[in-house]
């Protein structure tokens, strides 16, 4: 395991004692396997949801909570964030087969044992390593985001405007497209023009001086074409 690991985690547990016990096992886990946990604590799904932002490599669920129960508030968490690794911490074992609605990672039943709970957190650290390389952070005008790779159709600059153009949805943030170009796969992305960097995974067609990516037609300078065939045919031959 690569050393300073760094993770962002969500406990959502109403009790204090067991929220208390997570906690504890997190930083025994850390301590041993130099990972840190930066957690933040709901005490209820309506609070976390009402606040949510895509930041987060875990998010611990309780089932039993008041108001929304866990699995209800799963079902909302799973429409703003596809990605993030959802574990359910509940005495209500009978809720595993139901986990699979919500692309549930793991559960770990209460009590807990921390041996077990140790197996299941190296089980999640290995999915979030072998996924991490397409993942990257953009600071976007509303806060932090969590950003998979393979959802940006396309990176758009505009003055030093950067928007993102995902499958989720757009995501304004600020910068040069040269700084944004470093963060992503310089394989997978190529610049039209010097407006656009392209995920060539969406590209569909190019006619003349226009690439159809996804559902939207881009210019393609003049400057630029030649490189840009040249990567998408590098990039089609390596798929």
């Amino acid at each position: 395991m690569a050393r300073q690991t760094k993770l962002v985690v969500a406990i959502v547990e109403d009790d204090d004692a067991e929220y208390a016990e997570i906690k504890l096992a997190l930083d025994k886990f850390g301590a041993e396997n130099d990972v840190t946990f930066v957690s933040d604590r709901y005490d209820n799904a309506d609070v976390m949801l009402s606040v949510y932002k895509p930041v987060y490599d875990i998010v611990f669920m309780d089932i039993g909570l008041p108001g929304t129960d866990g699995f209800e508030a799963s079902k909302k968490l799973r429409e703003a964030d596809k990605n993030v690794l959802l574990i359910f911490v509940t005495s209500m074992s009978r809720f595993a087969v139901s986990g699979y609605e919500v692309d549930a990672f793991d559960f770990i039943v209460k009590p807990i044992a921390y041996g077990n709970f140790k197996l299941k957190l190296m089980r999640s650290l290995q999915r979030l390593s072998s996924s991490r390389d397409s993942r990257i952070k953009v600071q976007a005008s509303d806060g932090l985001r969590i950003v998979s790779v393979s959802s940006i159709k396309y990176v758009e600059v505009m003055n030093r405007s950067i928007i993102y153009h995902t499958t989720d949805g757009d995501i304004n943030s600020y910068g040069s497209l040269k700084k944004v170009e470093a963060t992503l796969p310089a394989k997978q992305f190529a610049k039209c023009n010097s407006c656009y960097l392209v995920n060539l995974d969406f590209v569909s067609s190019v006619r003349d001086y226009t690439v159809t990516v996804g559902d939207e037609k881009l210019s393609v300078s003049h400057s630029k074409k030649k490189e840009f065939l040249q990567a998408l045919g590098a990039f089609m031959e390596g798929k």
